[in-house]
Order: structure tokens, then sequence, then C-alpha cells
């Protein structure tokens, strides 16, 4: 788990911040600081939670507004100094954390592999690789995949071109849902062949 502790730069955080860091290491979490506010969406993308050491009001509401998605709780010094070590692990940390730490922190470092060879292999092409062809394009990109791993894990597969018709509206769940999903899973499948899954 990564916190990341916020205080104004117009804040002395004196002896407050040692303190804070020296219970969060206790408590096996790690900690980065920051002093300005400008870059919280930079920040916010890569931690678990927010603690601030002046005013955690102020930044929910930041969070709240600037970043809905993101539903990264926020703590105030407090909250977290009230409690010993050992509860504020189970206090802060979700069950598949504490339960399945290996697991957990792979996920993490193959999120961050792939969000750096994204950054790698774009720099060689231009936007129109994804904007030309758009979602078809893209769909057909995961169908070649898809149907390599299925061949490989063993699957007989064979396909049918049956035309195209116009997209669908989606009924349950939202369209872009799915492409969360096969993300997800794909991070899954790495980390159950590393014999990491529930460790």
């Amino acid at each position: 788990m990564l916190a990341l502790i916020y205080y104004d730069k117009h804040v002395n955080p004196g002896e407050k911040m040692g303190l804070l860091v020296k219970h969060l290491e206790k408590a096996s979490i790690s900690c980065v600081v920051l002093v300005d506010k400008r870059s919280l969406g930079e920040a916010v993308n890569r931690c678990d939670i927010i603690i601030s050491l002046d005013n955690p009001a102020e930044i929910g509401l930041v969070m709240e507004r600037h970043f809905p998605k993101l539903p990264v709780p926020v703590y105030g010094y407090g909250d977290i100094m009230e409690r010993e070590p050992a509860e504020l692990e189970t206090y802060l940390k979700s069950w598949t954390e504490l339960h399945a730490p290996l697991q957990t922190r792979s996920f993490m470092e193959h999120i961050m592999e792939m969000y750096r060879i994204h950054l790698a292999k774009n720099h060689d092409y231009s936007p129109a690789n994804i904007t030309g062809p758009g979602m078809i394009g893209i769909a057909t990109r995961m169908w070649d995949k898809i149907v390599r791993i299925m061949n490989l894990t063993g699957f007989s597969i064979t396909a049918e071109h049956l035309g195209f018709e116009k997209p669908r509206r989606a009924v349950n769940e939202p369209y872009m849902d799915a492409f969360k999903d096969v993300a997800v899973y794909g991070v899954i499948a790495q980390i159950f062949q590393e014999g990491k899954w529930g460790k």
C-alpha cells in the first residue's frame, strides 16, 4: 500500500511529518509526500490513500470535484495517529491486500509495466494507428490476441465470418466495462502463471 501525505506548502509540518512516517512504516505502509495541490492529479493515480496533515476535508472536496472516478480515501493526521500500527493495517488495507500481499504487489507491478510499455511503444506510432481504424481496429487487435491465447491454451478454434452490423447498445453493463474486464483478466493471467495468485 502506498500512502500520499499531503500538506499545504504554506504550512510547516514540523515534527508531525516524522511521527506520521514512522507510524506508517510500523504498519508496513510506504509513503510519498506532496506539497503542491496542482500535482495532486498525477500523484493520486499512483497511491492507495491520501493523508492530509492539515485539512482533510478540503482535499476530500478536491477529490470529489476533480477526480470523481478515483475513489481514493482521504484521512486526517488524527485518524492515523490514534490507531496502533497493527490496527492501522487492518483499518486501511483491503481484505486482498491483507491476505494476498504477493498477489496485490504483483498486480501493481504488472499495471506499471504495462504503462511503461505503452509509453515506449507509443513513441514509434502516430495517434492515427488507433484513431484511423477506431473501435473496430481495437476489437480486431484484441481478437487476434485472444484467439492466439486460446489456441496456445489448447482450444480448437474455427471462425466463420457472418458479416458486420452496426454497433449495438449495451443493455446490462456499460460497453467500456468489457474492455476494463479484459485488461484486468490479462493482469490476473500473468499473476496466476507466476504462481502468486491468492498468495
